[in-house]
């Protein structure tokens, strides 16, 4: 029998580049086999800067995943997360023959295609088209109406679309490292798929990705999609505001401070208090001190304004009180001291940091900030058990998770 063609996954962040690979094994669970990262040049803000740099980037992390997994990695599907993705809703309306009112899969897909025919914004390309429900008679509104009578069936949608010169610029880095591109996926999707619960879902929940030069989102409401976007602000901004704001000439120094001293709130931090900064964090300068609560403060402005503007989007798309479950950050972001609390006070709702649950991964100091890598390959899985033969025990493990 020949040997099964691996599944990879490949996300090009700002500040770190991840490819996944894995495989159905013989007891039909999947199983992630090679795992490789490498620190990213060439990117900012989730767009290419610099193509030489961006392809040594994927070239690094793609070598490490082939070696872990012991195969040659020569396609892979590409995660996008580009500042300026966005959602527009759509529905499509389909009037049933009076003699014939059973809704089948033919009328379904009828009413999918109206939807999906929607103009999008000009300069985008749609990455996505997700069914949120269907509304039987304008009344009635369900998530698998086959079988039932009906009028009329309208099919709600969600599409995910993105500037088409930012992805082709990426999409053109990866082919430039010798990768084909399989399909390519929204990454908050991903970020949901890796560690949302149907539980959560039902009850309504705003996952948000806390990247190095994005913040992504993805929002359920009323048991359906409700909002999926992207925007140009984070984990570096933070970084360059410490530089500015200490006129430190180093910005891993910045990092180094944002990292180990700061929070993103002000709470049990007096006015005077100071910190060190040692010698081997500034890059050979001299040992210097520093007001803490004026980094804290730095660090609670432009994390302020990045849920600010999280919030307000919600507002505008009249669901930021349908949370039941709060919110849930994925990530290197999320794990900056103080912004789980931040975050609950601008939301008023709980917030936790979502779990993987692959071993290898939660071995990890920071697992969800591979959450998005993981729940790609987790949805690379399932379309390739949609293409071939009956859906084994895993596929209805994951399915049932609520992806």
């Amino acid at each position: 029998m020949p040997p099964q063609t691996p599944i990879v996954v490949l996300e090009v962040g700002t500040t770190r580049t991840v490819c996944m690979a894995g495989m159905i094994d013989d007891e039909d669970s999947l199983v992630m086999t090679g795992f490789g990262t490498s620190a990213t040049t060439g990117v900012r803000k989730g767009e290419i800067t610099e193509l030489q740099y961006a392809v040594s980037s994927i070239r690094s992390a793609v070598e490490a995943a082939s070696k872990e997994a012991r195969c040659d990695i020569r396609s892979a599907c590409l995660i996008y997360s580009g500042g300026s993705t966005e959602s527009t809703h759509s529905h499509g309306r389909v009037t049933l023959d009076p003699r014939h009112q059973v809704i089948d899969s033919e009328i379904m897909a009828e009413a999918r295609d109206i939807a999906r025919d929607c103009t999008l914004p000009p300069d985008t390309k749609r990455l996505h088209s997700i069914v949120s429900n269907y509304i039987i008679d304008d009344t009635r509104v369900v998530h698998n109406p086959e079988g039932l009578t009906a009028n009329q069936l309208q099919a709600n949608m969600l599409s995910i679309h993105t500037s088409i010169s930012g992805l082709t610029a990426m999409s053109n880095a990866v082919q430039e490292a010798q990768i084909e591109i399989m399909n390519c996926k929204f990454g908050a999707l991903c970020a949901g798929a890796g560690v949302l619960t149907a539980e959560q879902k039902k009850a309504g929940v705003l996952l948000v990705d806390l990247g190095g030069g994005t913040t992504s989102y993805l929002a359920y409401a009323d048991e359906s999609y409700a909002a999926a976007g992207s925007f140009a602000v984070g984990g570096d901004h933070v970084t360059n505001d410490i530089a500015l704001g200490f006129h430190l000439a180093s910005v891993k120094t910045a990092e180094w401070l944002k990292t180990s001293s700061s929070s993103a709130i002000l709470d049990n931090v007096t006015p005077t208090e100071r910190g060190t900064i040692p010698a081997h964090a500034t890059l050979g300068a001299p040992e210097r001190s520093y007001n803490l609560r004026s980094l804290h403060t730095i660090v609670n402005a432009r994390l302020e304004e990045t849920f600010k503007i999280l919030r307000t989007i919600m507002d505008n798309h009249n669901i930021l009180s349908k949370f039941g479950a709060g919110v849930v950050l994925t990530g290197g972001g999320a794990y900056q001291n103080g912004v789980v609390q931040l975050v609950e006070r601008i939301f008023q709702c709980p917030c936790i940091i979502g779990e993987v649950d692959d071993p290898k991964l939660a071995e990890l100091q920071q697992p969800a900030a591979f959450a998005t890598a993981y729940g790609a390959l987790r949805l690379a899985a399932l379309d390739e058990m949609r293409k071939g033969r009956e859906r084994p025990s895993w596929f209805s493990r994951i399915f049932n998770k609520g992806l």
